[in-house]
């Protein structure tokens, strides 16, 4: 097995695991919601009244959650996709030029998003008004796992090259 495959797997076992404890915390945070209202716990500790915090972190930890499980689903490439022209083309050379295309298509997308993401990144000068945390935290997001998109999308554009240099009709 070569070097990028092995980087590819543990990549991959670290955005489940990554994945698996935000949606582990968010659970968290709607349990104490959820018990807060119904047990008059705000009482004891007066400081637990306001959940309006809580908010800020939901947002901060879906932005994450999601596009990290974006990135994940587009390594896999079980991203949704309209495959009625894939399936007419099953076993024709044309399929992986399709294919290629599409591969390309998203790739322009995905240099875009990273580089207006980045561009957030610099001017993100916002800070949540509870928490004062910084509005970069859930840009990163976007950042980071568009490259990792960007990078999949790569692969599977050379994936249908290789396939058109070789004939390969599968």
């Amino acid at each position: 097995m070569n070097g990028l495959k092995i980087i590819d797997i543990i990549l991959a076992k670290i955005l489940k695991y990554f994945v698996v404890a935000l949606f582990a915390s968010l659970a968290v945070l709607l349990l104490l919601r959820v018990l807060i209202r119904f047990f008059p716990i705000y009482k004891i500790y007066p400081n637990l009244s306001s959940m309006s915090w809580s908010e800020e972190v939901v947002g901060i930890l879906m932005s994450w959650m999601i596009f990290t499980t974006s990135s994940l689903i587009m390594r896999n490439n079980d991203h949704f996709k309209v495959t009625i022209l894939d399936d007419k083309l099953k076993g024709t050379a044309f399929r992986n030029y399709f294919n290629a295309a599409i591969a390309l298509i998203g790739i322009m997308f995905f240099i875009a998003l990273t580089k207006y993401s980045w561009s957030l990144l610099i001017v993100g000068n916002q800070t949540t008004p509870i928490l004062k945390w910084s509005s970069r935290i859930p840009y990163s997001s976007i950042f980071v796992n568009s490259i990792l998109m960007l990078i999949y999308l790569i692969k599977e554009f050379i994936v249908n090259l290789v396939k058109i240099r070789y004939r390969d009709l599968s």
